[in-house]
């Protein structure tokens, strides 16, 4: 099958300026890479400010990078890239038939993507269309209040037009089939996780190469500075710890990280509910913000690590959390999305109720305890994490892109 993986907002192999590193881009990366070495034809689709060279690059065998200018300059974060699409489906259309590209399935990543690829199908470049929506819009409004009336308008429509729509989680399937009408397949298949960069490491050993202390209790928060994430309880829940029992201070630190640069973050770069719950801190002293850390070194802080801290409102998969056990540290995770098929609760962490920052406080206070922080237990943590293959995720995405593929044909 000759397949377009439509992606607006980023570069996959790039790592991408702002608050744009996401499960996305990694998804649409992986799931490209793995295609094509099961010997697919894969063009992936980006926006780029401008193309110093071929607008259409090599990447590997069977893959390549459509680069297609369009809007500004400078970089869009994913609220504004919408402003751009009518210039970038112009100019993707425009190199299309210039090229005389023609597509079995074009795969919709995020709903500005999903709206450019149902308009690529629907003036002939690609026989069927895949979406995923890596974030479900009504059910974000419910959840975290985040409402974007021209957002639920074409996401409708994709839902309605899509000829098999991609579930990351139970949840987001669920959610789908309750909060909108869609016509076509809806498939549930779970992300997966680059076992060649994340897997076991002694915690013993991440800290050396980190230079954290041997003995003391860190908490780790990684991921983007949205309020679905919830910094803000895993900076309470930090505080309440760092009192100890009795009103006795323990050693107890957190590192954060993520946000909008690839260095050390000041309290005034944060978003103002960050910035509101720093304010608050009784010992903000052992809370450090590292900002972005590039994968390659991810692995250390996951492995350091005593507990990730995962207690977001909203969450379609949780690919930081599985990220995480792969390297053996356990999570405290809401029992919400795919954070509740990603983690076990009592085997790999713990989950709790969404909002109840008390539960998030006993099940951090759990896992800190020697038996959660034995190394035979992280290496099994580990193990257990081995299920979430990107292979078999592609495996499964091939699948149904030739049910699809077979059933448009028929129609």
């Amino acid at each position: 099958m000759r397949i377009l993986m439509e992606n607006v907002n980023g570069n996959p192999w790039r790592h991408v300026a702002g608050e744009d590193t996401s499960g996305q881009n990694l998804f649409v990366r992986e799931i490209a890479e793995h295609l094509a070495a099961r010997g697919q034809q894969v063009d992936v689709a980006t926006r780029v400010a401008s193309v110093h060279e071929s607008p259409i690059l090599q990447v590997g065998q069977n893959l390549r990078l459509l680069q297609v200018p369009a809007g500004p300059s400078a970089y869009l974060h994913r609220d504004t890239v919408p402003e751009v699409l009518a210039a970038y489906v112009a100019a993707l259309s425009a190199l299309l038939n210039e090229q005389r590209l023609h597509y079995d399935i074009v795969h919709g990543n995020y709903w500005p993507s999903a709206a450019v690829a149902c308009r690529l199908r629907e003036v002939g470049y690609a026989d069927a269309l895949i979406y995923t929506p890596h974030s479900i819009g009504r059910l974000k409004a419910m959840t975290v209040g985040i409402e974007n009336p021209y957002r639920d308008r074409i996401e409708s429509e994709i839902f309605e037009h899509a000829d098999a729509i991609h579930a990351i989680s139970e949840d987001d399937a669920a959610a789908i089939r309750t909060l909108y009408e869609p016509s076509g397949e809806l498939r549930r298949i779970p992300h997966g996780v680059n076992h060649a960069v994340f897997s076991y490491l002694s915690k013993a050993e991440a800290r050396e190469r980190l230079g954290w202390a041997p003995k003391a209790r860190i908490l780790l928060f990684v991921g983007r500075f949205e309020p679905q994430k919830n910094l803000p309880a895993a900076l309470r829940a930090y505080d309440v710890l760092a009192d100890g029992n009795g009103g006795q201070k323990r050693e107890v630190q957190m590192v954060v990280c993520g946000g909008p640069a690839p260095h050390a973050l000041l309290p005034c770069e944060l978003p103002e509910p960050a910035q509101t719950a720093v304010r608050s801190l009784r010992h903000p002293e052992k809370v450090r913000f590292i900002g972005r850390i590039r994968n390659g070194e991810l692995r250390y802080y996951y492995a350091a690590a005593d507990v990730l801290l995962a207690w977001s409102n909203y969450e379609p998969f949780g690919l930081v959390a599985a990220e995480c056990v792969s390297c053996g540290t356990p999570v405290a995770a809401t029992r919400v999305g795919g954070l509740r098929e990603t983690i076990a609760d009592g085997v790999d962490g713990l989950l709790g109720p969404v909002g109840d920052e008390d539960a998030l406080k006993r099940c951090v206070e759990t896992l800190l305890a020697d038996s959660w922080q034995d190394e035979r237990n992280r290496q099994t943590i580990a193990r257990r994490a081995e299920r979430l293959s990107w292979d078999s995720a592609a495996s499964a995405l091939e699948d149904l892109y030739g049910e699809v593929h077979k059933q448009v044909n028929l129609a």
